[in-house]
């Protein structure tokens, strides 16, 4: 349903861009400017996944009455992770793990900057999570996220390490929600994950954007599927005048705001720029 969706957005993308440029010989621009909306487009999804992923991992430590080992915000990162994590082997999904950990990336380079998201500022990984959350997510799998890898010099030993840090990991929860699973369970009803998102004009491109990848639904679907929920729990979309997420323990009510996600368009667009500058290139000179 993602990849559709993403086709779908990307031809139209293609003629509506083509149709701009006003001849065929500026359909490479074209080209190029649908496939930057549609890293856009990814770069949003996956964060907005992996916002909610955090603020459910919040949830589920709540309702469920789970006593992790270690740090409380440790358990929520490994617990968040293990929740970004397909439950089957799907590409799609994977793609946008590997956007959401540019954005853990550059939560972790932007600590302290005044453009900071508010929800980065109190929730954003560092350097020190950064690592940690990329070495369990390799050790995984490591021949999915193989070329990440790669490119952040993890290999020999430390793929192994990280590799034993996942299992492990993925042992300690498993234990922590084997009670809360289906198959544990005598009875199959409980609460279920709604997912309401309120229309907002100013917002509305990122509602219909989030709405139709289905993202938070396979996800909010899995957990459902894989456990039972004491209570329903609620995701709501909304306009908050700040770019923040937030479980509300007290309304059993995840809130993630509109302006946040706007914060990640922002900086998808701002990286963007950024890689199509030339080093050294100067304006030139006024006349």
């Amino acid at each position: 349903m993602i990849a559709t969706t993403r086709r779908l957005v990307r031809a139209a993308l293609v003629l509506v861009l083509a149709v701009v440029a006003g001849a065929t010989g500026r359909a490479g621009e074209a080209e190029d400017r649908a496939a930057e909306e549609e890293s856009v487009a990814q770069f949003v999804l996956a964060n907005t996944l992996a916002t909610f992923s955090t603020e459910l991992a919040r949830a589920l430590i709540g309702e469920l009455k789970l006593e992790p080992p270690g740090l409380l915000f440790e358990a929520v990162d490994e617990l968040a992770l293990l929740l970004l994590l397909p439950t089957e082997p799907d590409p799609v999904r994977d793609e946008l793990v590997r956007s959401a950990v540019d954005g853990w990336a550059m939560a972790a380079d932007r600590r302290g900057e005044p453009e900071e998201p508010v929800y980065w500022v109190t929730q954003g990984v560092d350097e020190q999570r950064f690592a940690r959350l990329v070495c369990l997510l390799v050790g995984s799998d490591p021949e999915a996220f193989e070329e990440l890898a790669r490119e952040l010099g993890i290999e020999g030993e430390a793929i192994a390490r990280c590799t034993e840090d996942y299992e492990r990991t993925l042992a300690t929860w498993t234990a922590l929600l084997e009670p809360y699973g289906r198959a544990s369970k005598k009875r199959t009803r409980g609460g279920t994950i709604r997912i309401v998102y309120d229309d907002v004009p100013e917002f509305r491109d990122l509602r219909e954007l989030v709405r139709e990848s289905g993202v938070l639904e396979a996800a909010a679907s899995e957990v459902v599927s894989s456990f039972v929920l004491p209570r329903t729990l609620t995701v709501r979309f909304q306009s908050c005048g700040e770019e923040n997420a937030r479980w509300q323990p007290a309304e059993r009510r995840i809130v993630i705001c509109w302006e946040l996600l706007r914060a990640f368009e922002r900086l998808a667009r701002e990286d963007a720029a950024a890689a199509g500058e030339t080093p050294g290139e100067e304006e030139p000179a006024q006349k």
